[in-house]
Order: C-alpha cells, then sequence, then structure tokens
C-alpha cells in the first residue's frame, strides 16, 4: 500500500493497492492557521490508520512563490509529524523530480505534466494536484520495488536514485 499526496491548501492524493489506484482531493476552505494545520494533521493521521501504507510519498517543498511558502511549510510539516507519529516510512519528492519523472526533463508547467502522464500511464483526474499525487505513486511503486527498476527509463531511474540518495 502506498500513499502518495501533493501537500497544499488543496491536497492532492493517491492510493496504490494490488494494481489499482484511487485519488481524491481534500481541502479545508474554512479553516486557517492552526486549525487548517491541525485539520490536515488527524486527516492523514485517519488515512494511515485505515490504510496501513508501507510508504507515504510526499512532494517536498517548491520554493518558487514565496506568497504560499509558509502555509505549504505548515501543511506539509503537519503530515511529516503525522508519519512520524505512526512510523510510517516516507520519502520526499522535489517538485523538479517529479516533472523529471513524468516529463524527462525537472522543468515543465502543471500542463506538461498532466499530459505527459496521460500519454504515458493514460491517467486522468480533475485535478493537476491528484496527477501530482498519481505520479508520486508511480514514484512510490519503483522505490518500494514494485516496479522494476531496470524497466524504467534512464531519467526515471535517475529520479529513483537521487531520492534515494537525498538529494532530491
Amino acid at each position: 500500500m502506498i500513499l502518495a499526496i501533493d501537500p497544499s491548501t488543496k491536497t492532492g492524493w493517491c492510493t496504490y493497492h494490488n494494481g489499482a489506484f484511487n485519488t481524491g482531493l481534500i481541502t479545508f476552505p474554512k479553516l486557517t492557521g492552526i486549525d487548517r494545520v491541525m485539520a490536515f494533521h488527524d486527516w492523514l493521521c485517519g488515512k494511515i490508520v485505515l490504510l496501513n501504507p508501507d510508504l507515504i510519498v510526499f512532494e517536498n517543498y517548491g520554493f518558487a512563490n514565496a506568497h504560499t511558502l509558509a502555509t505549504l511549510v505548515e501543511v506539509g510539516t503537519a503530515f511529516r509529524i503525522a508519519a512520524h507519529k505512526w512510523k510510517v516510512p516516507f520519502a520526499l519528492v522535489s517538485p523538479n523530480g517529479l516533472k523529471k519523472f513524468v516529463i524527462g526533463k525537472g522543468v515543465g508547467k502543471k500542463e506538461d505534466v498532466i499530459l505527459a502522464t496521460y500519454k504515458r500511464w493514460q491517467f486522468e483526474a480533475k485535478t493537476n494536484d491528484e496527477v501530482d499525487a498519481y505520479v508520486l505513486a508511480r514514484i512510490g511503486m519503483a522505490l518500494i520495488g514494485e516496479t522494476l527498476i531496470a524497466d524504467l527509463p534512464v531519467y526515471q531511474q535517475q529520479v529513483i536514485e537521487a531520492i534515494r540518495k537525498g538529494e532530491i
């Protein structure tokens, strides 16, 4: 069981279990500050209890937008605390690593990720957050050996290697 999360105020999530993917979006639009942080923390604790994941894959902080960075760090930290509290191993994937895994290079627009995800895996979702979470689940599959590394294109192998080394 892999749980993949694209943390934000609108958090995309994806589970992978026994060959099946499930995606969704969680948001708490009426909450702010510590109330929102606690709601995300409690949501993930509930998912962990329900799913008992072997690995959680989080998209790491994106530093490009200074206006949203504080909120992203709050939400991301709440998620990391929940994973640590329940002793679930987790991996962090940089936004550039996610893009490289699906596009083949570490730069691109959201639309590029959506299109490349559809072309590669015929997956589509209502939001780009769910698409990102799906790609993170694919990365998680490679990290736990569900997908053989040797079967991946070289650029995807490079991303997995960099994640394992903590470089990405």
